[in-house]
């Protein structure tokens, strides 16, 4: 089962954007939960619904967003035959961590079946993508402010003021 929580940290130019967008995909496209009592596992596409991804510039969150859905677009519609590092990576990552089925024994398989993935996640996406949570910290918090402004003791039309 994937960890819940992580946290990754580097300086500018180390590849955080690429090492991020490859764990959002996945977490995306692997199995949500742990196998049930049987040992079934089942992917559900519509799982990025639940992945919060957060980041400290709009810039940062625009990039991180292209990139999930510039992936997702290519390994769903992406010649089969054309060598894409991200999806042999992605491919390779999920398989050794068990988030692919046993039956599939070669890469070629496996990497259809992160094919197949990708482009029921990819629609999704584009049909829910006010649910496609990758934002900066301010715009996560406001959402949250936002929600609770009676809890909070809020107006309903309370205004942000950056400073």
């Amino acid at each position: 089962m994937p960890a819940p929580f992580r946290i990754y940290s580097a300086s500018a130019g180390s590849g955080k954007t690429y090492q991020l967008t490859k764990e959002y995909l996945k977490l995306a496209l692997g199995y949500p939960q742990p196998a049930d009592p049987t040992g079934e596992r089942s992917f559900d596409p519509s799982y990025f619904k639940r992945i919060l991804a957060i980041t400290f510039t709009n810039d940062a969150a625009g990039e991180m967003k292209e990139r999930i859905v510039g992936a997702l677009r290519r390994f769903a519609h992406g010649a089969e035959d054309a060598p894409d590092a991200l999806l042999a990576e992605v491919t390779g990552e999920l398989a050794a961590e068990g988030q692919l089925p046993a039956r599939l024994g070669t890469v070629a398989e496996r990497q259809r079946e992160v094919r197949a993935r990708a482009a029921a996640t990819f629609r999704l996406v584009l049909y829910h993508y006010a649910d496609f949570a990758v934002s900066t910290i301010d715009s996560f918090v406001q959402r949250i402010v936002t929600a609770f402004t009676r809890e909070l003791g809020l107006p309903a039309t309370f205004e942000v003021e950056l400073d």
